[in-house]
């Protein structure tokens, strides 16, 4: 199986005006799109795909713990792979933790992305050797291949909109 999602919680800034919107509401979003354009797509896949929202990663990771500790696919070892979303709303770069950790997995992403001609993307190797801040942490903890991203570069217009400098007055 091939894992894709996010996580459900937030603990966003300017809470009053947009309560979680990119953490992680857009995480949310963009999976029930893929899962939405691969159910129409009519392509045939080589593995089977399970879209997976987590609780509890702004509370201590608890939900993806529980989750990988108490897994509904058995065994553990036919999760081949898992795509994290993080933060996917806003912005028209991508950024993948964990690229150079799975490089062929990265590659297959990259070279999707490419055919596309969407968006710049670029990634890094992670550690993960302190706390934990991402559910993909876990995964790559327990050996499962991952792929974290995030999307930054926001358009100029979001940069000076109204909404913006709201966020930062509340703040």
């Amino acid at each position: 199986y091939i894992l894709i999602g996010g996580h459900l919680d937030h603990l966003g800034k300017c809470y009053t005006t947009m309560p979680g919107a990119n953490d992680n509401a857009s995480a949310v979003s963009v999976t029930m799109g893929v899962a939405k354009a691969l159910s129409k797509s009519g392509i045939r896949l080589k593995r089977s795909v399970v879209f997976i929202f987590l609780g509890a990663e702004e509370a201590g990771l608890g939900g993806v713990q529980y989750f990988l500790k108490n897994p509904t696919i058995q065994p553990l070892e036919n999760m081949k792979a898992y795509i994290n979303m993080d933060g996917v709303g806003i912005g028209n770069k991508i950024w993948v933790e964990f690229a150079e950790n799975y490089p062929k997995f990265y590659g297959y992403l990259s070279e999707a992305n490419k055919k596309l001609g969407k968006h710049e993307m670029s990634g890094r190797y992670t550690a993960n050797i302190a706390r934990p801040r991402l559910d993909a942490a876990f995964f790559d903890w327990y050996g499962i291949p991952v792929l974290s991203l995030s999307t930054y570069n926001p358009p100029e217009a979001f940069k000076n909109s109204q909404f913006l400098r709201v966020c930062k007055v509340n703040n």
